[in-house]
């Protein structure tokens, strides 16, 4: 037991020590997980899914806090919905919208959830981050956990209707359909 004790104390002392560089290594790397995973769950192709592409966005969260994380990922799926189509671009722009006002509105620490949370999801590991946040964070960070609940349901029903956003098809069928399928979504 004394050993653990020694253990658990020498890495305080290493983090406490080097804090300054360990916590932006671990933001780009996670970072970079959670974009790669979600261009391959998308079927990503082209300059948006390569990994130099997405390595850079990740040096980028480097030097930028965990808040704006989420925000990276919005720039991404934001581009590639522009490539999928028009009308996708706006739908999802009002959502990303709504889901950014109703975070800002309660704490921009804990922001980071509403990308950790679809993470989780493909990862089949959509338990463990509920529980842990209630463990550790508090009742405030409930909410960006429902929020990337709905962010990953979300995601989720724009792939599988993927074939109402073609960018080949007129914009009122686009919009017709949409609203069709929509509709039962919300």
């Amino acid at each position: 037991m004394n050993g653990f004790r020694l253990f658990k104390e020498k890495c305080q002392k290493i983090y406490g020590q080097q804090d300054y560089w360990m916590v932006p290594i671990f933001r780009s790397c996670l970072a970079f997980l959670i974009f790669f995973s979600l261009t391959r769950h998308f079927s990503m192709v082209g300059k948006l899914a390569h990994p130099i592409f997405l390595l850079f966005f990740s040096l980028i969260s480097f030097f930028l806090p965990f808040s704006t994380l989420p925000m990276l990922l919005g720039v991404i799926l934001m581009s590639y919905f522009y490539q999928q189509s028009l009308l996708l671009l706006i739908v999802s722009g009002g959502i990303f919208l709504f889901l950014f006002l109703l975070q800002s509105s309660i704490r921009g620490k804990y922001a980071i959830l509403i990308a950790l949370m679809p993470f989780c999801f493909l990862l089949k590991i959509h338990y463990f981050l509920p529980i842990f946040v209630g463990l550790t964070m508090g009742f405030t960070a409930f909410l960006p956990l429902a929020l990337g609940c709905f962010l990953y349901f979300f995601l989720s029903f724009i792939q599988q209707n993927e074939k109402l956003f073609t960018a080949s098809a007129d914009l009122t069928e686009q919009l017709e359909s949409l609203t069709k399928t929509l509709l039962p979504f919300f």
